[in-house]
C-alpha cells in the first residue's frame, strides 16, 4: 500500500503584515478554541485509514 502524502500545512508561518496570522484573531475568540481542540485530537487512526497514492492531499488538521 502506498505511503500517504499530505500537503504541508503552514498555519504558523510568519507573514507580512501582520507578523503572525494569529495577531488577527482576538484573544478568547471561538476560533482559538477550535484551533486548540483540532491540534489536540489524535489523528493517527484517521491517518492509518487513508490509503495514500495519487496526488498529495491536505493534512487532516486542515
Amino acid at each position: 500500500m502506498p505511503e500517504p502524502k499530505f500537503i504541508p500545512r503552514m498555519q504558523d508561518q510568519p507573514t507580512l503584515p501582520p507578523p503572525d496570522i494569529g495577531d488577527l484573531v482576538p484573544k478568547g475568540s471561538t476560533a482559538r478554541v477550535v484551533d486548540m481542540t483540532v491540534r489536540s485530537i489524535d489523528r493517527s487512526t484517521l491517518t492509518s485509514l487513508y490509503p495514500g497514492g495519487g496526488a498529495m492531499a491536505y493534512a487532516l488538521a486542515v
